[in-house]
């Protein structure tokens, strides 16, 4: 029994639902939502029963009625000529084909559960398509994930060979497990392995069905490429092609052959950062054999060709600390004390 269902609202704007006389909307309504209907939309249950439910037989107090009354059983007809219900009078099996389309399975878990409950249920032909729409709505919304729907395949498996002949259909042995071994003599001829693979059930989408609109879970560790990581970065018009070509060369030189958009626009952002255009920061990158620039880059630069950091007597803590109480009267350090100071530094 399947404690929640789902309800479309758009149910009053469908064109079939409208098209039913009261008594049917009704009985729709309740074969949707009763105790007895399961999570994949098949329930064991006649229309007696169901009619008895419904308080259409009270009229006749404890004895059964030779037929169902009339306005029951015109709801009934109605719901089977639309297709909303399917039924299998000698098994006692209602099944609503459209059920699972809006009660969508929430994890692999709950497809790998239905199984279950579809052993509950009497087998019939009917129960086949039960099978079929089961396993197509379990791989439509987990296309990655085989072992989902492995016991609904094992499932129907079984009951096409029980009732394939009365449905002209064929009977299809379940897939084993693959063998790690392979064969060191290529044959032309396929395996048995490989002739069952070939003719695994696949299930045919319902009517109506658009599975590749169905929202699918992305496989663990499968990530959404980012297309400007991909496509390779043009030429800027600020930058000329001669410098272009030989910033490019410098690239593959260093093994740095692909130019990503990304890379491009991080690249430009560093331009910005330090001041200087697109032209002078490939000149740079020239003339110092860099795959890219980066601020850092030009300060270490500078810093190996001077000798020296270039830094702020503020930023300087050895300065600071020295230099606090020997200011002049004007708030500035003594140059000759800093003259002192440096000289030590150094030495």
């Amino acid at each position: 029994m399947a404690r929640f269902r789902k309800i479309d609202p758009r149910i009053w704007c469908d064109s079939k639902f409208a098209s039913l006389d009261i008594h049917a909307q009704r009985l729709f309504i309740y074969i949707l939502t009763c105790p007895e209907m399961s999570v994949v939309g098949a329930m064991r249950n006649s229309a007696l029963t169901i009619a008895q439910s419904l308080g259409y037989l009270e009229a006749f107090g404890e004895a059964l009625p030779k037929a169902l009354p009339e306005a029951f059983s015109k709801a009934f007809s109605q719901l089977k000529e639309k297709a909303l219900i399917k039924v299998d009078e000698r098994a006692l099996l209602v099944f609503v084909p459209n059920f699972l389309k809006y009660n969508e399975p929430e994890s692999p878990n709950v497809v790998a559960g239905w199984a279950s409950a579809i052993e509950y249920l009497p087998e019939c032909p009917l129960l086949l398509e039960v099978v079929e729409k089961a396993i197509f709505y379990g791989k439509a919304k987990f296309p990655n994930n085989i072992n989902a729907t492995a016991k609904l395949e094992r499932l129907y498996s079984s009951l096409l060979e029980a009732f394939g002949k009365d449905l002209g259909k064929p009977y299809i042995k379940p897939l084993g497990k693959p063998s790690v071994k392979a064969s060191s003599k290529p044959s032309g001829k396929p395996s048995p392995q490989e002739q069952e693979q070939e003719h695994i059930y696949t299930p045919i989408p319902p009517e109506g069905a658009n599975p590749a609109s169905e929202v699918s879970t992305p496989a663990k560790g499968e990530r959404k490429k980012n297309p400007d990581a991909v496509a390779e970065a043009q030429r800027p018009d600020e930058v000329t092609e001669e410098a272009w070509a030989a910033w490019m060369q410098v690239r593959k030189d260093k093994n740095a052959k692909h130019f990503s958009v990304y890379a491009f626009n991080l690249f430009k952002a560093e331009c910005e950062k330090a001041g200087i255009t697109l032209q002078q920061a490939v000149e740079t990158c020239i003339a110092h054999h860099w795959a890219s620039y980066r601020v850092e880059y030009q300060t270490n630069a500078t810093n190996r060709n001077t000798g020296r950091f270039e830094r702020s007597d503020e930023d300087n803590p050895f300065l600071v600390k020295n230099l606090k109480p020997r200011k002049q009267d004007d708030g500035e350090f003594d140059p000759e004390v800093m003259a002192a100071l440096r000289k030590g530094m150094k030495g």
